[in-house]
């Protein structure tokens, strides 16, 4: 009995500092959520909403066009690809992977997505890096590429 309880502490000790090397990493976390959050709303939700994670362009900006407008058009376009994607039969889903910085700062980062979908009776895959970027503390989807 004491040998039982013995290897079972041991095996908790392992597994403890097991755990305790693992770092989660909040920020990618959360950039991760914010990209399936987009996906799900600009496929299978709100276009409207998916807007919403985006980040105005800088040539937006600079050309003076406001965020409302922005949104509008960004809005109008979302609601073009699902019809797009309904046409073609079926509309995808997305999968969210491993995020990478390209900044020291870590406010910019890829991120890389699988879209899956049923093309003619077939299974097709698309493999995809979107560019994410911290605004005003959020992540937002720089350049979606669907």
């Amino acid at each position: 009995m004491k040998k039982h309880i013995r290897t079972l502490a041991l095996i908790l000790l392992a597994a403890s500092l097991t755990a305790c090397g693992e770092k989660t990493d909040k920020e990618a976390e959360t950039a991760q959520k914010i990209t399936q959050a987009f996906f799900d709303e600009l496929f299978r939700g709100d276009p409207a909403k998916a807007a919403g994670y985006l980040a105005i362009p800088p040539e937006a900006k600079q050309a003076g066009i406001s965020e409302e407008t922005a949104r509008q058009t960004m809005t109008m376009l979302m609601t073009q690809v699902r019809q797009e994607a309904q046409k073609e039969g079926e509309i995808p889903t997305a999968q969210v992977g491993k995020v990478t910085y390209t900044n020291a700062a870590k406010s910019e980062a890829k991120i890389a997505v699988t879209l899956y979908k049923h093309i003619n009776g077939k299974n097709a895959r698309r493999d995809a890096e979107i560019l994410l970027i911290k605004e005003d503390g959020v992540w937002k989807v720089l350049k979606p590429d669907t």
